[in-house]
C-alpha cells in the first residue's frame, strides 16, 4: 500500500537503523537532526503526500486533507501521550553528566531518546495512514 510505503520510506530516511547505532556506534552525543520537533516535521511531510494521493483518487472533493482526517483529535492525545517523556529524554540525551563522561554511558539516554521519538513518529504517521483510509468510506 502507497501510504505505508511512504511512512516506511519516511521512517527509514530520518531514523536509518537506530538499533545497529544504539548497539555498534554507541554515541555519547545526541546528533543535532534528532530534535523534539522531529515527529511533528515528519507528520507534515506525511500530510503533504496524502494530500497529493487524495488529489490523485478523488479529484472533484475540493475539501482539503485537514477537513478530511480526523488529525486534530487524535494527534492531541497523541501529542499528550508523548510530550512529558520526549521533553525528559531529551534533556537527558544532551545533558552528559561527569559521570557519563567517564563511564561513557550517555548513549543509553540518547539511544532511549531516538527510539521514543521514532515510536512517536510512527504512532502519528499510523494514525494519520488510518484516517486517510477510512475517507474512502466517507467519499
Amino acid at each position: 500500500m502507497r501510504c505505508q510505503d511512504r511512512a516506511n520510506e519516511l521512517i527509514d530516511s530520518y531514523f536509518g537503523n537506530i538499533v545497529n547505532e544504539a548497539v555498534v556506534d554507541k554515541p555519547e552525543e545526541l546528533d543535532e537532526k534528532y530534535t523534539k520537533e522531529l515527529p511533528l516535521k515528519i507528520e507534515e511531510e506525511f500530510l503533504s503526500f496524502l494530500a497529493g494521493l487524495k488529489q490523485e483518487l478523488y479529484p472533484d472533493d475540493t475539501r482539503t486533507i485537514m477537513e478530511l482526517i480526523d488529525c486534530p483529535l487524535k494527534r492531541d492525545m497523541i501529542l499528550e501521550d508523548y510530550e512529558l517523556d520526549v521533553d525528559r529524554a531529551y534533556e537527558e540525551a544532551k545533558k552528559v553528566t561527569f559521570w557519563e563522561r567517564v563511564t561513557k554511558t550517555n548513549h543509553a539516554d540518547v539511544s532511549y531518546f531516538k527510539g521514543l521519538i521514532k515510536q512517536y513518529t510512527e504512532e502519528l504517521l499510523e494514525h494519520m495512514t488510518q484516517d486517510f483510509l477510512s475517507l474512502g468510506e466517507s467519499i
